[in-house]
């Protein structure tokens, strides 16, 4: 026999039972598995009166007490006795809890048979015990802790025939609160040359750091992807912010994108002139009769561009134009330092200008930037030295023949033991579209979308929330099944951070995953039994029939089911409406086959200008990753890769497409054609004359 979904079959179990008690302290319910043994007890009413009172709610009856006390008022629900049972020393003792919501509790048993209550002096905190037999017995104590204990045997005959109540506890759980789920601050260490830590920055790294810092010049620091510009510039602004003062360091990019991944906002927003449409005198005039943007430009002591790249020479220009203008200081931007970085090599700007198109084509350039450093080291395929020279062969379009096969060797399949693909990355954003939508098409079981809530923060200009959708990776709408294959766009802790690939295991509440977690450790839960146990429980907010449920409940091995027999009973009382979200299995690596699950739960994404925050969007931090654009992967490290170079158009489009990889054994090329591989002619004679300087 099993338990059915309302838990009303008894359950068959040949071994003894131990406790899995669940306690109720700190506005939480806890949970911990230790044995417990019924002896006598004096009984006092001072803690269980109340603790009856709340729980009572239907017909009541008197008792008798052991002489100890008066329980002639405590109104309670029938068939319900008394006994004494013991606090196990061994509760005292400091573990690891997991909390459960309010609404996960209501009504957690049908089933329930008797009341025992109990006194233990001197503990701090009160506790509530729940034991489940093979008809669910409820112990209370007057330290209130819940045991689930299936060994039990009924007090009586007719305890097991008596009715069986059910109660609802949203009365006695009233100040639970539910549990975010944890999260690990990922903060940024700075690192210096003379750091004690384990990593330092590059000589070269070290060389823009001073330039910045202790020089006050104007810098631009380029060099290949993976070479570290990204980890340099949250450096640089860091400790800019600790030498100016956050609002007289102005962070942008040329792209949403990008000043995402640093922290920042759009060049364009900063500006307060938008795309740039007018003359210069035009836009002067525009920043100042906008007295906060003429302010902003005015306390700005540093400006940091990333993507520099992505600029053209028409719109720098302009900048310059309003800098000077705003300011009214005949210097280049108006006196303010400027900190320059980005790959000439990779994507170029979109520009009107037939004659010029990059920044460093403009005099501004030559009489801004004081200082160039050309960053070599790369990082990002670090270990993988054969892979570096194929990608710095491509970035300056020098083939060789024996190149030119290295890359066709990568033309096969990658075959990964956790079942998750590498990101197909492809040069136009409707291809993209499409390959998602095929692959989630293809996958059965119940679709689930999740809207994002967009709201204006320190702003009144509907106009920010376009924009926000433009900047921000996460989607408007998000449409996920079970088994689709997710990015993560934040950092979340030491093994999941923004870019992990992953697969969508579960939809559950997160009460319930945090319960289950707490029962298994994470090696546990890569046992595919195991797996389809917490699947099994899974069906039941997927609003499966209970044959079904049943039928997948009785297929488990008898270990899982009593694994998770408790879980199992729990779910089936959760209100319907409550929230469930994705439990997703991220690999830990190419060259391992250990996991990690984590829950995710809406986080906040937003767009700034310097000092506020214009408008926010709260949505999962996931993206379908079967397939991305070349575009958006800028910037992204893609720790499994499969590229279609066939429809390559753009110039440094294949570089930056190949260059996301970590490692020629998770990159897989497919159509490489040398003529494919593209270069700005500008760009590589901009870059000779830097290695000559």
């Amino acid at each position: 026999m099993s338990l059915n979904r309302r838990g009303n079959k008894p359950y068959r179990k040949e071994k003894q039972a131990g406790i899995e008690s669940f306690f109720f302290s700190g506005g939480s319910l806890k949970k911990r598995s230790e044995p417990l043994k019924e002896v006598p007890l004096p009984i006092s009413n001072a803690n269980t009166k109340d603790i009856f009172k709340t729980l009572s709610g239907t017909s009541s009856q008197s008792f008798e007490d052991n002489g100890d006390c008066d329980l002639q008022e405590i109104s309670m629900p029938k068939n319900f006795r008394v006994q004494s049972v013991p606090r196990p020393a061994a509760f005292s003792k400091k573990v690891s809890t997991s909390s459960i919501s309010r609404q996960q509790l209501k009504r957690p048993f049908d089933s329930i048979g008797s009341y025992s209550s109990t006194q233990q002096k001197d503990e701090e905190e009160p506790e509530i015990v729940i034991v489940s037999k093979l008809k669910p017995s409820l112990v209370l104590t007057n330290h209130g802790t819940f045991s689930q204990h299936l060994g039990s045997k009924p007090a009586s005959p007719a305890a097991e025939k008596s009715p069986q109540p059910s109660f609802d506890f949203e009365g006695l759980m009233s100040s639970v609160k539910p549990r975010a789920p944890k999260k690990l601050a990922i903060k940024y260490k700075p690192m210096t040359k003379s750091s004690s830590s384990m990593f330092q920055w590059s000589a070269e790294q070290q060389a823009v750091i001073d330039c910045v810092l202790d020089q006050d010049l104007n810098v631009f620091y380029t060099g290949s992807a993976g070479t570290g510009k990204s980890a340099l510039t949250r450096e640089l602004i860091r400790q800019l912010r600790q030498k100016h003062g956050e609002s007289a360091v102005a962070v942008t990019a040329s792209t949403g994108l990008a000043a995402v991944n640093i922290g920042g906002t759009t060049l364009h927003k900063f500006a307060g002139i938008g795309i740039g449409v007018g003359d210069a005198k035009h836009l002067v005039g525009k920043v100042l009769s906008n007295n906060q943007t003429k302010q902003v430009w005015n306390q700005t002591k540093v400006l940091i561009i990333d993507e520099i790249s992505m600029v053209d020479v028409t719109y720098f220009e302009k900048l310059d134009a309003v800098a000077q203008g705003v300011r009214k200081i005949r210097k280049p931007f108006g006196g303010i330092q400027i900190v320059l970085t980005g790959d000439f090599y990779q994507l170029p700007p979109v520009s009107q200008n037939t004659q010029k198109k990059f920044c460093f084509q403009s005099t501004v350039w030559s009489q801004l930037v004081q200082k160039t450093v050309l960053l070599t080291e790369v990082f990002r395929q670090q270990g993988d030295q054969r892979l570096i020279h194929m990608l710095n062969a491509v970035r300056v379009g020098q083939l060789t023949p024996e190149i030119i096969q290295d890359f066709k060797s990568l033309c096969r399949p990658v075959v990964y033991e956790d079942g998750i693909m590498p990101t197909e990355l492809y040069p136009l954003r409707h291809e993209v579209q499409r390959a998602n939508e095929n692959r989630l098409r293809q996958l059965e079981g119940f679709p689930r979308t999740y809207t994002a809530k967009d709201m204006l923060k320190q702003s009144q200009n509907p106009g920010d929330l376009v924009q926000l959708d433009k900047t921000v990776m996460a989607v408007k709408e998000l449409v996920l099944k079970k088994g689709a294959q997710v990015l993560m766009l934040k950092n979340m802790d030491e093994s999941v951070a923004n870019g992990s690939i992953g697969k969508v295991m579960f939809f559950l509440p997160t009460g319930i995953w945090d319960a289950i977690r707490e029962t298994l450790s994470e090696r546990e839960m890569e046992d595919q039994d195991i797996l389809n146990g917490v699947d099994c429980i899974s069906a039941i907010f997927d609003n499966a029939p209970e044959d079904v449920l049943d039928s997948m409940w009785n297929s488990l091995k008898e270990s899982v089911r009593e694994r998770l027999l408790f879980h199992w009973s729990f779910s089936q009382n959760v209100p319907k409406n409550t929230p469930v979200y994705p439990v997703v299995r991220f690999s830990l690596g190419s060259h391992t086959s250990r996991s990690a699950f984590r829950a995710i739960t809406p986080d906040t994404f937003v767009l700034e200008s310097p000092g506020k925050t214009l408008a926010e969007r709260e949505q999962l931090p996931l993206l379908l990753s079967w397939a991305l654009s070349i575009h958006k992967s800028q910037g992204q490290t893609l720790p499994r890769v499969k590229v279609d170079l066939g429809r390559i158009f753009e110039d440094g489009q294949a570089y930056v497409a190949l260059s996301r990889a970590v490692s020629a054994d998770t990159l897989e090329v497919r159509n490489f054609d040398p003529s494919k591989v593209r270069v700005s002619r500008l760009v590589a004679e901009f870059y000779q004359r830097m290695g000559k300087a």
